[in-house]
């Protein structure tokens, strides 16, 4: 009779917590989509860039392997790190 008891106790205070919040909110419908938009085009600033574009059309169209599409990105990235080293503060 006890447990009995303890499950109704339960059950009205998980109600009393969750059925104000799930019903009482009404959210008002936003605008709607105006469908696909295109992004806009940025122009490269470099080679790599360049590369990077390509790299991604072409995983994109699928017409690379992913394999391979990461591969050239590692190449990219290694000649990034090499004109562009990280510079790290001196520890303290």
């Amino acid at each position: 009779m006890v447990v009995f008891a303890v499950l109704i106790v339960l059950t009205l205070v998980v109600l009393a917590l969750f059925l104000p919040g799930t019903f009482g909110r009404r959210e008002e419908p936003g605008p709607e989509p105006a469908g696909r938009q295109e992004l806009a085009a940025v122009e490269p600033d470099s080679d790599d860039e360049r590369a990077e574009e390509l790299l991604v059309r072409m995983l994109v169209s699928g017409s690379l392997p992913v394999g391979e599409y990461q591969r050239g990105m590692a190449v990219l990235a290694a000649h990034d790190a090499v004109r562009h080293p990280l510079v790290v503060p001196p520890e303290r």
